[in-house]
């Protein structure tokens, strides 16, 4: 967990709509990514919903491929940019 939020990875999510109903959409303050999985998760523990992640299933994750391929995005940079809207957001 991030901060001691638990959180998972939204590599492959299944996000039923009842919860998207009560938590709404992810955070687009997180622009391309990266926090906003963790944004997530923690307001939908927020509104009562629990986290949960499938052991019987696999996902096969080529880290990083849609941000290595974007040449003008500094990764490093946006992570550290995002954590501390995180964290700011979140007063941590």
């Amino acid at each position: 967990s991030a901060c001691g939020i638990p959180y998972v990875a939204f590599w492959a999510v299944y996000i039923p709509r009842k919860v998207i109903e009560k938590v709404g959409l992810l955070d687009e303050g997180f622009g391309l990514g990266n926090g906003d999985d963790i944004d997530y998760c923690h307001r939908a523990v927020l509104k009562g919903f629990k986290v949960r992640q499938a052991e019987n299933c696999r996902v096969l994750h080529r880290g990083s491929v849609t941000f290595n391929s974007l040449k003008d995005v500094n990764f490093e940079g946006l992570k550290k940019e995002n954590n501390e809207y995180f964290m700011k957001k979140w007063r941590l």
